[in-house]
């Protein structure tokens, strides 16, 4: 009887672990679609910007730079609490520096923006 509730226990630690693996797994896979997501629309839009760069399109670049300043920011200030101090200061110095940034060159929108391009 000793066996059995000792076997029964140890399966049960298994399933209770395996679970709890498979779990970290989930998130770790969910965590990695995010960022290699994001790296790729970030390559992607550094791309359409150095080809209005190569095209003379000087105002487009810009707006382009811009506004992903402008979405950035509205992220950074929506940073969850529960990060770790080191990562919450780091966040913190970049939305001081984006807004002097923004004092010192308020946003101009001085570009034509292509839906085709």
């Amino acid at each position: 009887m000793r066996r059995t509730l000792s076997i029964f226990g140890t399966v049960s630690a298994v399933v209770v672990v395996s679970a709890f693996s498979y779990q970290a797994h989930v998130q770790k896979e969910k965590l990695n679609n995010f960022v290699f997501s994001e790296k790729a629309a970030e390559v992607l839009g550094n791309m359409v910007i150095l080809q209005q760069l190569r095209q003379n399109q000087q105002s487009n670049a810009l707006e382009l730079l811009e506004m992903n300043i402008d979405s950035g920011m509205i992220i950074l200030e929506k940073a969850p609490h529960r990060l770790s101090p080191t990562v919450l200061e780091n966040i913190n110095e970049s939305i001081r520096l984006l807004k002097q940034y923004r004092q010192t060159y308020p946003r101009k929108k001085e570009s034509i923006i292509d839906n085709d391009h």
